[in-house]
C-alpha cells in the first residue's frame, strides 16, 4: 500500500507521471512484491511442516493471529516476548556500538531518502515488514526445512542454523558504514531472530525482529534529525499504548489450544503425522514380536522372515518347541490395521505361550485364541486371520487349522487338503487337516502378501511357483528354498511391498540329520 501511494506521488523528469506512466509504475510493482512474496511463500511453506512436526507449538499464537484471535494470551504473550527481546538486544547493540566506538548506525542514503518520501513512516514500516518476513522465512523457516532432515547431530545443526540468520542479516540490516558497524550489525539479529524462537515461538521472532528494526530506525533516525524526531512522537505513544493492551490480553486474554487455530491445511498435516507415527510404532511392535530365529529341532530344517509393508499389513509368524519331536507354527495376517493389528498379533503371542501347553488340537487352538481376543479386543479382531499347525517329525504328521483366506499351507508346492471343521454359531469357520510327510518334503505357510508379490513378479500362480521351486530344490535346506522364494517375490530391495510378505518353510529331513537354517 505504502509503495502503491508512494508511486502514485513520484514525479517523472520532474513532472507528475501520466496515467500509463501510472499504470506501468503499478504492473512493476505488483510483478516485483509478487515476486518477493512467492518467494517468502515459498521459503515459509518449505519450513512449516518441519516446524509443525519437529517443534510442536511454535505456531500456534501466529495460528491464532492470522485466524483473527488479536487479543489471546497466546498472542498477547508471544508479542511482549518478542519485545522484550528487542529491547534487550538493542541495549547490547548499543552497548557494543559505544564500547568499540563504532559510528552512530544511521546510513546517509536511507535517511535522505525518508526525509524525501512522500511518507516516511510508511516508508520505515513498510521497510521494516518486508525484512521480519524475508528473516524469519530465510533466516529460520527455510533452513530448519533444509538442516532438520539431513543433519542429525544437535550441535551441528544449532551451529549452521545461525549462519543463515547472519546471511539474512548481511543482505537486509547490515550496516556497511564501518567495520565495526557491520559486525555488530550482523551478529546482534542473530539473537533476535534465533532466541525468541527455539524458547518462545514464530511469532514471538517476528516480532522481535520488527521492533527491533523499527525501534531502532525511530531512535538512530529521531537523534540525527530533528523532523524524524517530531513525527516518531505519535508512534511512540501509540506504542505504549499497544504494550499496555498487550500486557492486559496476556493477563486475561483467552488461551488457545494448537488445535482449535491451527489451519484445515495443517490439520490434514497433523492427522498425516500422526497416522506415519502410528504406522511406524506398528512396525516397531511387529518386529520385536517375531522370533529372533527358529528353534532347533531333530528332523526338521526351519526358515522364516517377514519383510515388512509401506504401510504395516501386521503379519506374523512363530514357533513354539512343543517337545523334543513335535513343533507348533502360527501365522497371522493382521488386516492392515497399523497399531491395531500389532495389539491382536501381541495378544495371540502371549496367548499362545500358555495354550501350546495344554496339548489341545489345532482347531481348538484357534477357537480359544479367536475367543480370547474377541473378548479383550470387543471384536476388534475380525480383520485377523490366522492359521495354527503341528507338525510330528516321529509321526511324519502334520496336523494344521485355519481360519480366514490367508495364511495358507501348501506341501511341495500342492496345496493341503482341508475340511470344514464343526463350528458354533456366530463362530468364524475353521478349516483343518492333516497330511502324511515323507522325508525332503517341503513345507511353506505363507500369506497374501507373498501371492501377490509372485503374481507381479513372475506372472504364475503362487501354488504353481512354489511347486516348481520345491521341486527344483528337493535336495536343498529350508533356509535355501526360502531364499529362493524371496528372491524371486522380492525384486527391487530397497522399496517396501505394498503388504507384508511373510513365508515359513519347514523341511522334513532324514531321522538322522539336523539342520537349523536362521535367515536375517
Amino acid at each position: 500500500i505504502y509503495y502503491g501511494f508512494a508511486d502514485a506521488s513520484m514525479s517523472v523528469n520532474g513532472e507528475p507521471p501520466t496515467s500509463g506512466q501510472r499504470i506501468a509504475l503499478l504492473g512493476i510493482l505488483i510483478f516485483i512484491f509478487s515476486l518477493i512474496g512467492a518467494f517468502i511463500g515459498m521459503a515459509y511453506g518449505a519450513g512449516e511442516g518441519d516446524v509443525r512436526a519437529v517443534y510442536p507449538g511454535k505456531l500456534t499464537s501466529l495460528d491464532a493471529l492470522l485466524s483473527g484471535k488479536l487479543f489471546s494470551t497466546n498472542v498477547a504473550r508471544s508479542i511482549l516476548a518478542g519485545g522484550a527481546t528487542a529491547g534487550a538486544m538493542l541495549l547490547v547493540q548499543n552497548v557494543a556500538l559505544f564500547a568499540t566506538h563504532a559510528m552512530c548506525p544511521v546510513d546517509d542514503h536511507d535517511l535522505v531518502s525518508s526525509l524525501i518520501a512522500a511518507f516516511p513512516l510508511g516508508e520505515a514500516f513498510s521497510d521494516t515488514a518486508l525484512n521480519a518476513l524475508a528473516i524469519a522465512a530465510f533466516g529460520l523457516l527455510m533452513p530448519i526445512a533444509l538442516l532438520r532432515p539431513r543433519v542429525r547431530k544437535e550441535w551441528i545443526f544449532y551451529t549452521l542454523l545461525p549462519l543463515f540468520s547472519m546471511l539474512c542479516a548481511a543482505i537486509w540490516w547490515a550496516d556497511s558504514s564501518a567495520w565495526r558497524n557491520f559486525i555488530i550489525s550482523v551478529l546482534v539479529p542473530i539473537a533476535v531472530a534465533c532466541v525468541p524462537f527455539f524458547y518462545g515461538d514464530l511469532l514471538a521472532s517476528i516480532s522481535s525482529i520488527v521492533a527491533f528494526d523499527i525501534v531502532g530506525k525511530l531512535i538512530y533516525r529521531s537523534a540525527v534529525s530533528p523532523y524524524w524526531a517530531r513525527i516518531s512522537a505519535p508512534v511512540v505513544y501509540v506504542g505504549i499504548v499497544f504494550l499496555l493492551m498487550e500486557v492486559y490480553f496476556a493477563w486475561r486474554g483467552r488461551t488457545y489450544q494448537e488445535g482449535e487455530v491451527r489451519p484445515l491445511y495443517a490439520r490434514f498435516l497433523a492427522e498425516r503425522l500422526a497416522l506415519r507415527a502410528e504406522i511406524g510404532a506398528a512396525r516397531q511392535a511387529q518386529l520385536r514380536l517375531l522370533p529372533d530365529r527358529p528353534p532347533s529341532m531333530a528332523g526338521l530344517s526351519i526358515a522364516g522372515s517377514c519383510v515388512p509393508a509401506r504401510e504395516v499389513g501386521g503379519d506374523f509368524y512363530d514357533f513354539y518347541a512343543l517337545d523334543d519331536h513335535r513343533l507348533g507354527v502360527f501365522l497371522a495376517e493382521g488386516g492392515n490395521r497399523e497399531l491395531g493389528s500389532a495389539m491382536a498379533i501381541a495378544l495371540a503371542k502371549g496367548y499362545l505361550l500358555y495354550a501350546t501347553r495344554l496339548d489341545l488340537s489345532p482347531v481348538e487352538i484357534l477357537r480359544r485364541l479367536r475367543e480370547a481376543l474377541s473378548t479383550t479386543l470387543h471384536d476388534e479382531n475380525a480383520g485377523v486371520s490366522m492359521l495354527y499347525a503341528v507338525i510330528d517329525t516321529r509321526a511324519a504328521t502334520i496336523r494344521f487349522a485355519r481360519a480366514g483366506d490367508s495364511p495358507r499351507l501348501v506341501i511341495n508346492g500342492n496345496p493341503a487338503v482341508e475340511e470344514l471343521a464343526a463350528s458354533r454359531a456366530n463362530e468364524m469357520a475353521i478349516q483343518h487337516g492333516l497330511a502324511m510327510l515323507a522325508p525332503k518334503d517341503a513345507l511353506v505357510f505363507y500369506t497374501d502378501g507373498l501371492a501377490v508379490q509372485i503374481a507381479e513378479e513372475k506372472r504364475e500362480r503362487v501354488d504353481r511357483f512354489l511347486a516348481k521351486t520345491a521341486s527344483k530344490m528337493r535336495d536343498g535346506s529350508a533356509a535355501e528354498l526360502h531364499a529362493a522364494i524371496f528372491k524371486a517375490a522380492i525384486k527391487r530391495k530397497h522399496e517396501a511391498p505394498p503388504d507384508d510378505v511373510t513365508a515359513v518353510v519347514v523341511r522334513l529331513e532324514e531321522p538322522r540329520e539336523r539342520a537349523m537354517e536362521v535367515v536375517a
